[in-house]
């Protein structure tokens, strides 16, 4: 009888505790998918730089305005032949075409992949890099035919042609919409001829021992997409999304510490709204690709007339949350010793660095913050 009771107490802590720890994790979740979905929406209203792709009509005069919306760089010598390379007199009203990238690539302000550093070695016609698998419209074509003008849902610019295929709509649906579907959690993820980042997402088939089975897209001989089946460790990738935590937060911030900083996160490296952007994306969000559309995605709290010690009393409770000055954002993971330690993507140290949020580096000139704090949401 003893042991009995002993055997059934035993029973009902087991119970209690996996029930505790259930709530523990429900009540570290900071938002859920469905909060998030919200969330997404609410930024298409809150900026301009979130575009809708099921609009497939472009006039010329809209698409003229995309092109010349970008400005020669001073640091630019041939001007005259990437202006020529812009193909404007052959612009017209299209029906674009529907299109996928078939490997992580670079978007330019002008059609070349030539570099043009500035002072600070950064390649001034760098605009943002993109995901494999990311749907676009073709809305032109530069007069060499080595690049195309497309627009996704986040940017607009010149893409390596060879970067791209074309897609059908039931392909664009079982590879951008599919329900089942891997999300990366490891930077920069080499597959092929091309690498996989944290926070891209692609279809996922099963899970065989360590590895998932999912897919590619790959690009055929006459232009279109073709799917190729590939296997990731299960160290690299989630099914579905991280759950938005402070933990994975900081676990999936971490995973980027040193890596190269990069202008318009071109090649292996990372820009500040690039680490930002990817390190949320494994939870689901989807935010502008700037850090000035990120800053205006939320009405956020407004620090700007503050002093440091203020500043820092209203952060310090705030974890995870991004924090906004002039062409930059860092993002506030945590407290230490009195001090608010940040990480981002740094251009001074020239690579993704965890430091002290201090008037020595960007408190003084920290203007906003958008919290994703339990409190706060």
């Amino acid at each position: 009888m003893k042991k009995f009771l002993i055997g059934f107490i035993l029973f009902i802590l087991a119970i209690l505790t996996t029930y505790n720890n259930l709530n523990t994790k429900e009540e570290n979740v900071l938002l859920t998918s469905e909060e998030i979905n919200l969330y997404n929406d609410q930024i298409k209203t809150k900026t301009n730089s979130i575009y809708d792709l099921d609009n497939t009509l472009y006039s010329k005069e809209e698409i003229l305005e995309y092109i010349n919306s970008y400005e020669m760089p001073k640091e630019v010598l041939q001007k005259q032949m990437l202006e020529n390379n812009l193909n404007l007199d052959n612009v017209t009203s299209i029906n674009a075409k529907k299109a996928i990238t078939v490997k992580r690539s670079n978007i330019r302000s002008f059609p070349t992949n030539n570099n043009y550093d500035n002072q600070d070695g950064l390649d001034t016609l760098q605009e943002s890099e993109i995901a494999i698998n990311t749907p676009l419209l073709i809305l032109h074509e530069s007069k060499d035919q080595m690049y195309y003008f497309v627009i996704f849902k986040t940017y607009y610019g010149w893409i390596a042609k060879e970067d791209v295929a074309y897609a059908i709509d039931e392909d664009l649906d079982f590879l951008t919409n599919n329900n089942h579907y891997l999300t990366i959690t490891t930077p920069f993820l080499k597959i092929f001829d091309t690498y996989l980042d944290m926070g891209d997402k692609i279809p996922y088939i099963k899970k065989d021992n360590d590895n998932y089975l999912a897919i590619i897209p790959i690009k055929k001989d006459d232009g279109y997409v073709d799917k190729k089946e590939i296997t990731i460790n299960s160290k690299d990738a989630v099914i579905g999304n991280l759950p938005f935590t402070s933990e994975n937060v900081y676990t999936q911030a971490l995973k980027y510490l040193n890596i190269p900083y990069s202008w318009g996160s071109m090649d292996y490296g990372v820009d500040c709204s690039g680490f930002v952007n990817n390190v949320f994306k494994t939870f689901g969000f989807s935010f502008p690709r700037n850090s000035k559309d990120q800053e205006n995605m939320n009405d956020g709290i407004n620090l700007k007339d503050m002093t440091s010690e203020e500043k820092i009393n209203i952060i310090k409770d705030n974890n995870p949350a991004l924090l906004f000055m002039p062409g930059h954002v860092v993002l506030y993971l945590k407290m230490d010793n009195d001090k608010p330690i940040i990480i981002n993507a740094s251009l001074k140290a020239k690579k993704v660095v965890m430091e002290e949020l201090s008037d020595d580096n960007y408190l003084l000139r920290t203007q906003k913050m958008i919290s994703f704090a339990k409190k706060n949401t």
